[in-house]
């Protein structure tokens, strides 16, 4: 049964977060390749991109992922 709809902000609203041997670090969009990080969904309510950022980081840490991207939803 389909609950819901959302859409997804444009990728120049967004921000990625590559996990590396040095840290993480944080790119601002637009983001060309993005289909190919479409494995999974997370959503997450926060107050503010930085907020769901913050919450980016605690998982690449997690599962060991190579990145995450953080996009606003419509």
């Amino acid at each position: 049964m389909h609950l819901v709809t959302e859409s997804l902000r444009p990728s120049r609203r967004g921000r990625r977060y590559k996990n590396s041997r040095d840290g993480v670090s944080v790119f601002d969009g637009p983001f060309i390749e993005t289909k190919e990080l479409i494995a999974g969904y997370i959503v997450v309510s926060a107050a503010s991109l930085d907020d769901a950022g913050r919450w980016a980081v605690q998982y690449v840490h997690a599962v060991g992922s190579d990145q995450a991207e953080v996009r606003e939803l419509e």
